[in-house]
């Protein structure tokens, strides 16, 4: 994780060493990936559902039930699809956003490294671990092995 690698390696970082920034960045490209496998693994599980991301579940897969209660069966297992198409969407939108917080974090990572490098006095140094800070708080964790 970014966060971690960061923190083992903070005087590298903090002596501009270019190696080490790189592999920090690639940290950041790292978690991003995972969280958008993660995103691409839950539409597929979607698809294969039958459904759309971002669709309601069960909005077009309604159907009659039945006559004298035979289809209260039928009725249950379209309440759990419709259920599990939501938590999916939920899954993806979240997915989605992480993907977007983490390549907003490399961004303003990149940024600190290309535009920060060479000014060497104490406002710019406060500027620069404000920046990492700011980077560093808004990442994700990650994603979970399961959904």
């Amino acid at each position: 994780h970014p966060r971690a690698f960061i923190q083992a390696h903070k005087a590298e970082l903090e002596q501009w060493d270019a190696v080490t920034w790189k592999q920090a960045l690639n940290s950041f490209d790292a978690l991003k990936g995972a969280w958008d496998t993660r995103k691409r693994e839950v539409e597929a599980r979607v698809k294969v559902m039958g459904g759309t991301v971002g669709s309601a579940g069960g909005f077009f897969g309604g159907g009659q039930a039945g006559y004298g209660g035979y289809g209260y069966g039928q009725q249950w297992q379209q309440q759990q699809q419709a259920q599990e198409f939501e938590r999916l969407n939920a899954l993806y939108k979240e997915a989605e956003s992480n993907v977007d917080s983490v390549a907003a974090s490399y961004f303003q990572m990149n940024e600190v490294f290309t535009g920060y490098r060479h000014s060497g006095d104490l406002a710019s140094k406060r500027r620069v671990r404000e920046s990492c800070n700011a980077a560093l708080t808004n990442l994700p964790d990650w994603p979970p092995q399961s959904f």
